[in-house]
Parts: C-alpha cells; sequence; structure tokens
C-alpha cells in the first residue's frame, strides 16, 4: 500500500473519533443537529468508498472530502451553546435575512488564539462544485451551507466587541451577490469614474491599477457599511482602538482614518464618494440600499440595572449600540442608580452592561419563540 494512502487511512480514523466526539455537542438550534447528521452520512459514505477500494487517482479527493469534516467539525464544535452566546449568532441571522435567504445558511464560528483575530473563512460556503462532488460520490445532499466566522476566544462572551461580527458578515454578502467584484471589473473597464474616490483609494492614478488591491478595500469599505446599517458608529470606535497605524493603509486594508470617515458619513447622512460607488454596486445586483436598519435606544434602564425589552428587530441591533452608549457615558449615573450610591467599580460596570446586552437579547428571542410556538 502507498504510502499516501495509509495517511488517508490515518485521516479516516481520525475523522471518525472526531465524528464520534460529535455526538456530545450541545447547539443552541436543530440546524446544527441537522448537519451534524449530514456530516456523519457524508462520513459513513467516504468510509464505505474506501474500504471498497478506489483508484489511486482519487486519494486527494477523499483527502478534500475528509477535509471538509475536519473543518466544518471545527466549526461546529466552537459553536455550541457553552461556546459562543446564541445571541450575537440570533443578530447575526437576523442581519444576514436582510439580503439573502437565511434558510440555506447556518452561521458558525471558529473561536482563535489570537487577539482581534476577526475573519471570514471563505472555505467551502461559495464552492459549489465541491457539494456537487458530494452529492456525486456519495449522494450526499447539504441544504444548507455553513458561513464560518473567525473570532478570537478571549472575545468570544464580549458583546462590545461583537460590533466586528456585523463586517465579517459583510464578507459572506457580498460573495453571495459579487458586489465588489463587479465594482472592480467596472472600475477596469472605465465603466466608473474614479476621480472623486481617489482621496480613500489613492493607488488608483498608478498607471496600472492594483486589481487585487482594488477588490481588497473595496470590500473592506462594502463591509464596514454593511455593519454600519446594523450597529452604527460603534465599529468605528472598535477599529479605531484595535488599529496602531491609522492613517496608513496597505494591500488589504485601506487607512483606518477613511474607513472611519466613510462610516460616519453614512450614519450622518453626509455625500461621501465611497458610500455613492458602493451603493450603486448594492442597487444594481440586490435591489436594494444600504441603509439605518437599527434604532437608537433611548432609556434608563441599563442605569438600573435591567435589560431594556426590545420592541422591534431594529431595536435588538439597537441594543448594541446601547451598551456601547452606557459603556462610554458618566459612569457616575450608575452610582446613583435606584435613588441611592451603589458604588459600581469600572469593571464592575463593564460586567453588568455586557451581562444586560446579553440579557436584553436573550429576552428578544424568547418572547419570539414563546410566540412562534403559540401560533
Amino acid at each position: 500500500m502507498l504510502p499516501v494512502k495509509r495517511l488517508l487511512y490515518l485521516q479516516l480514523y481520525q475523522a471518525e473519533t472526531l465524528i464520534t466526539n460529535s455526538r456530545k455537542y450541545n447547539f443552541s438550534d436543530t440546524q446544527k443537529d441537522n448537519y451534524l447528521k449530514k456530516l456523519e452520512e457524508l462520513f459513513k459514505g467516504i468510509k464505505k468508498s474506501i474500504e471498497q477500494g478506489f483508484d489511486d487517482a482519487k486519494i486527494f479527493e477523499k483527502k478534500s472530502h475528509l477535509d471538509f469534516i475536519f473543518k466544518s467539525l471545527e466549526f461546529l464544535k466552537d459553536s455550541t451553546l457553552n461556546t459562543i452566546p446564541f445571541e450575537v449568532v440570533g443578530c447575526l441571522n437576523k442581519a444576514m435575512s436582510d439580503w439573502i435567504d437565511a434558510q440555506k445558511f447556518i452561521i458558525v464560528t471558529s473561536l482563535q488564539n489570537n487577539l482581534y483575530s476577526f475573519s471570514y473563512d471563505l472555505s467551502y460556503a461559495m464552492n459549489k462544485n465541491f457539494y456537487q462532488s458530494l452529492e456525486t460520490e456519495y449522494g450526499v445532499v447539504f441544504d444548507q451551507k455553513l458561513v464560518q466566522i473567525n473570532l478570537p476566544l478571549t472575545l468570544s462572551k464580549d458583546y462590545l466587541s461583537s460590533v466586528a461580527l456585523y463586517h465579517e458578515l459583510g464578507h459572506f454578502v457580498d460573495l453571495q451577490h459579487s458586489i465588489t467584484s463587479t465594482l472592480r471589473y467596472a472600475i477596469e473597464l472605465k465603466q466608473i469614474a474614479v476621480a472623486d474616490v481617489i482621496s480613500y483609494m489613492p493607488f488608483l492614478t498608478a498607471p496600472v491599477i492594483d486589481s487585487i488591491k482594488l477588490e481588497y478595500h473595496l470590500g473592506e469599505y462594502f463591509c464596514d457599511l454593511f455593519a454600519a446599517q446594523y450597529i452604527g458608529e460603534t465599529l468605528g470606535l472598535f477599529l479605531q482602538y484595535i488599529t496602531s497605524i491609522a492613517n496608513k493603509d496597505n494591500l488589504t486594508h485601506p487607512s483606518i482614518v477613511n474607513r472611519v470617515k466613510v462610516i460616519s458619513d453614512f450614519i450622518n447622512g453626509n455625500d461621501n464618494p465611497i458610500v455613492n460607488l458602493i451603493q450603486t454596486g448594492v442597487t444594481a445586483l440586490t435591489g436594494k440600499n444600504f441603509a439605518i436598519r437599527y434604532d437608537k435606544i433611548v432609556s434608563d434602564d441599563f442605569y438600573k440595572l435591567i435589560p431594556y425589552e426590545i420592541k422591534s428587530e431594529a431595536e435588538l441591533h439597537g441594543s448594541i449600540i446601547y451598551g456601547w452608549q452606557v459603556w462610554l457615558d458618566d459612569i457616575d449615573k450608575f452610582n446613583q442608580c435606584m435613588g441611592y450610591n451603589v458604588n459600581l467599580s469600572e469593571p464592575t460596570i463593564y460586567r453588568v452592561i455586557n451581562s444586560l446586552v446579553e440579557k436584553t437579547i436573550g429576552n428578544y428571542f424568547t418572547i419570539q419563540h414563546w410566540e412562534k410556538n403559540k401560533a
């Protein structure tokens, strides 16, 4: 037996162990349970095909199918009820459903041992040929695909920093509609004038446009605006803090100064060439527009140490903004809450705000679940 074939058997039995262990996972929804059953069905098909014998030319195809199981289990393991708050995923699902058929996708997360490591994993969500190969080889059809978002382990239960996840979700929505790639082609073909956006993408003045950089930068602006619809200017605040060099761009990201300006202009209704450019692509390819999709919450509830009662989906997203507003506000308000001095320390106030955002969002989804079951 060829060594590489022997290694395929090694991976097969490693996958079998992971599949067995995955039966202990506890999810907050049945979608992930159903997806896990599909993975088990797929594993059985792969194992049967390997044990029955196959052409050596298909070794690396089999490996890619086992890799898919490993990758999927990685994200499912980090998306259990005790690992990632269902409230955060619930908010992201609501945002996703504004732009695509959310029933076809499951948002999952992978926890990274790297501070501020927010990113989007492109492995499988858009790979139609790969899923077709699974159906052809094993008869397994995945009706739902995973939307894979990476986030730092240390911040997985922090609701204020969850604003960055809206940005990462934007990458998925962008890919689904091919918005920034279409804008890039239009710019390169000179179908869109770029003079007014030069200050935001100065590399466009070069004799030859860097196509990769152009698409990266368009994508980042798109995702910033996508997120700003739901969480306002809080993403800009977060970006300014976690980025050491604010006025420099690089291959993959525009400068933070420019990104914050674009976000601010969008939220405040100011004319901005990047906002106009992105809106052109969004409207042409989705028939929709980027718009403010949150309601600001005006309440003293958090200062009284009680969750806010969300009245609409727009307030659902606004509750995260509310948490930011309270954190940035005068902390003395807490020390006078309910008419007496409670002397809360700043660390305690942070934990209180984080807990109140969690309970505010959690209560909303609990009530929705009750009303759905009554209907």
